[in-house]
């Protein structure tokens, strides 16, 4: 059998979901688990919630998630292998600028508290929580509907102010949210998201600050509530079975 990236693994298929997957290599562990999730009718799999569920995220938020020309599987192998802030996946802590800025240590260094590095910063973590979003969207798809079922990628925000994608991350991840109590309720799992302050009262900061906590939550139940339910899936071994 091969992972979703196309790696071989061993002949048997012993636990490979991570309970708070830090980086993309352990969530497409956890997506292949999902698709076999899925499969086995472990989740719901009426084709309805799958399409609800979808259609929210693509109506979440303008120039947001839409459904990209290939399966979760092909995404997640091709977008998120070659992400380059893919180390930076699971990091709860502000971003260095980019490597065309400074570093803090260089002689002339900009200030840290300069517009410039805070925007570098800003834009970063933009692109951090757009990529952590599409991870989340995916991973719920993937329990809804399989690996096999068309991917959700991010559009094209270049021309977007950093406040306009910042209310359409949020909506996102209040869609996330939703179908995660909905999915753990139907497990018997209860999920909590994180409670921040409304967007309207803090800077852009602070804002990316609440889109960290957010993930984190999301991100650790998603790897709990599939790894707890693996444990009904039937003994399997890797013999003649296709890439996912």
């Amino acid at each position: 059998m091969s992972t979703i990236t196309g790696h071989p693994v061993a002949n048997t298929l012993p636990s490979q979901s991570h309970a708070a997957p830090k980086s993309l290599a352990e969530v497409t562990q956890n997506l292949m688990v999902a698709d076999r999730l899925h499969k086995a009718g472990v989740f719901s799999n009426t084709p309805q919630l799958g399409t609800v569920a979808r259609d929210a995220f693509v109506n979440a938020g303008i120039n947001g998630l839409v459904s990209a020309p290939m399966s979760i599987a092909t995404y997640a192998g091709s977008a998120w292998t070659g992400e380059a802030i893919k180390g930076q996946y699971a990091a709860q802590t502000p971003l260095l600028p980019p490597v065309h800025q400074p570093a803090p240590s260089t002689q002339g260094a900009m200030p840290p508290d300069s517009v410039a590095v805070q925007s570098a910063n800003v834009d970063t973590r933009l692109a951090l929580a757009e990529l952590r979003i599409e991870v989340v969207a995916n991973s719920i798809m993937a329990i809804l509907q399989g690996t096999g079922a068309s991917a959700l990628e991010m559009t094209k925000r270049g021309s977007l102010a950093t406040g306009e994608r910042l209310t359409m991350l949020e909506t996102s991840y209040d869609a996330a949210e939703k179908y995660l109590k909905d999915i753990g309720e139907e497990c018997g799992l209860i999920f909590r998201p994180y409670a921040g302050t409304s967007s309207a009262t803090v800077t852009d900061i602070r804002r990316l600050d609440s889109l960290d906590k957010r993930f984190e939550a999301m991100n650790t139940f998603i790897g709990r509530m599939i790894k707890f339910k693996e444990t009904e899936l039937p003994n399997e071994t890797t013999a003649d079975t296709t890439t996912v």
